[in-house]
């Protein structure tokens, strides 16, 4: 009997932990739902935001923006509780907005246009408020008038459900203490600040200072090593974006959309590029030595092809005039990339930059290859003509060819993009503008102490 009574409270908890559990995931957004992140796009300088694009963005809550790299200064707000505020050397990656209220988060965010007498502390605390599993009715009088400013009323109705509604008082308190003993340390601090919140929102003397302690939490933690400040992220709309945050309450968004060049290529019998170019631009033409193997430092083999002769041609954009030069038996490109990838970078330091290279351009193909996937698309041939336009550039030595050379190779890395680009719009029409739209995205710290932050265009 004693037994049955112990296996029954047992499953009761569990059944109960997972509904309590599955009610916290306000924002479920996680490492794993990052936009997939490349290496291999330069650090682009971004033109200023006109005043123009600004006014737009505040009057309609979304931009259409023609190529180029755009730097956006917009207010933002933590989308969590006891967690850390970012500071400026902080790594966040760009990331969808998911979870049971994102909905409701995206059209506060969206709404907020139509109330400019709302302050962005007041929609952080209501964000807070619903984030931390706060009922409408336990809010407090002043953020439940928001609420209805911001939220339609199927909204509303959505922050009243509850499944503890249905519960007895004494079971639910029965329920707290049990669960709480079983509680990992992490766990039991995120439940006990969602709790000091709930008291402080509802207690209506509480500042917004008291309001923020009891929700951030402040410091230095470690960096992350393999990801650096700044990486870009193809966004499920077609557009790059990368975020440097300072603090929670004003982040820096890059906006990144590649210019509509368009790349061509030829292969040979072997599978070898022949011919690269960009239209209206740069052409590389090769032809290979028949020898196949590169012999490295300690004796292993790997295969290759070497160069016999580079042509590389192209106009001039200062001049207009037509350009170009060759070399001969200079450089060469892997057969296998991922092989070439493999190595170890200490190992084999003669070769260690294109060892990087491929490395670079092997995370990106399969980040690629896995998002492009889901709209039945792949990255295609553009992983290997990457690899054999790294070879062209590292036996070219093209910084010291001069400035018209440098700047039609990246537009072959742009032609790259735009490609990439437009098979994540799953659109074939010519307009090259995005639309962008703050809310739709958010900024997700690598390390997951750290706050998920959200925007706004205040």
């Amino acid at each position: 009997m004693f037994k049955f009574v112990a296996a029954w409270r047992y499953k009761l908890i569990n059944l109960l932990a997972g509904k309590f559990l599955a009610k916290k995931e306000a924002v479920s957004s996680g490492i794993d739902d990052v936009f997939p992140y490349l290496l291999s796009i330069e650090d682009y300088l971004p033109h200023p935001v006109s005043p123009k694009i600004m006014d737009k963005l505040a009057k309609y809550g979304t931009v259409a923006l023609s190529p180029g790299v755009y730097d956006f200064y917009l207010h933002s707000f933590c989308l969590d509780t006891g967690k850390y505020c970012p500071s400026s050397d902080s790594v966040y990656l760009a990331a969808p907005l998911k979870g049971k209220q994102s909905k409701i988060i995206k059209e506060i965010l969206n709404n907020s246009l139509k109330n400019h007498g709302i302050t962005q502390q007041e929609i952080q605390a209501l964000i807070w408020a619903i984030t931390s599993g706060i009922k409408y009715e336990d809010m407090s009088h002043n953020l439940q008038l928001i609420a209805g400013q911001l939220l339609a009323k199927e909204d509303l109705k959505q922050l009243r459900k509850s499944f503890w509604n249905k519960m007895p008082q004494p079971v639910k308190d029965w329920f707290f203490r049990e669960f709480k003993k079983r509680l990992p340390s992490e766990i039991l601090r995120v439940w006990n600040t969602a709790d000091k919140i709930k008291n402080k929102i509802t207690d209506t003397r509480t500042t917004y200072k008291e309001l923020e302690k009891a929700a951030m939490r402040f410091g230095k933690l470690k960096k992350s090593k393999d990801i650096k400040i700044g990486t870009w992220g193809l966004t499920s709309e077609g557009y790059f974006m990368r975020v440097f945050p300072n603090g929670y309450s004003r982040t820096r968004i890059q906006i990144y959309i590649p210019e509509p060049y368009e790349y061509y290529s030829t292969l040979d019998k072997s599978g070898r590029v022949t011919k690269l170019g960009v239209k209206g631009g740069i052409e590389i033409t090769a032809s290979y030595h028949d020898n196949d193997e590169m012999i490295l430092s300690d004796g292993k083999t790997i295969p290759v092809w070497y160069f016999k002769k580079l042509k590389i041609q192209g106009i001039d954009p200062k001049t207009n005039k037509k350009r170009s030069f060759e070399v001969n038996d200079t450089g060469w490109i892997a057969k296998d990339i991922k092989e070439l990838a493999s190595l170890s970078l200490q190992k084999y330091p003669e070769i260690s930059e294109r060892i990087r290279s491929a490395q670079i351009i092997y995370h990106d193909k399969q980040m690629l290859d896995n998002s492009l996937s889901e709209n039945g698309n792949s990255a295609g041939d553009i992983a290997e003509l990457e690899h054999y336009y790294d070879g062209a550039q590292a036996a070219t030595d093209i910084k010291k060819r001069g400035e018209w050379l440098v700047e039609h190779f990246r537009r072959v890395i742009n032609a790259f993009l735009h490609t990439i680009s437009k098979l994540k719009k799953m659109t074939n029409d010519t307009d090259d503008e995005i639309k962008f739209t703050p809310p739709n995205n958010i900024g997700l710290p690598v390390n997951k102490k750290h706050q998920p932050v959200g925007f706004w265009w205040m």
